[in-house]
């Protein structure tokens, strides 16, 4: 019998230039600092989009 894994990481799109980037679920909390490596944009995550980060890994964990 096979465990089914959950996602350990979520992609997140900069909000700068757009690129798609995997980050681990465990870096991802409130007021976490998400660096782009394509713009080097750093990015203080809270508000609008830890929420919808929120959601995105409660779907990962609903499918798990």
């Amino acid at each position: 019998m096979q465990v089914a894994m959950i996602k350990q990481s979520i992609p997140f799109s900069c909000p700068v230039c757009g690129h798609k980037t995997d980050y681990p679920i465990k870096r991802m909390v409130e007021g976490a600092i998400i660096n782009c490596p394509f713009c080097k944009l750093n990015l203080k995550l809270h508000g609008h989009m830890w929420q919808d980060v929120q959601r995105e890994i409660e779907k990962l964990r609903g499918k798990g």
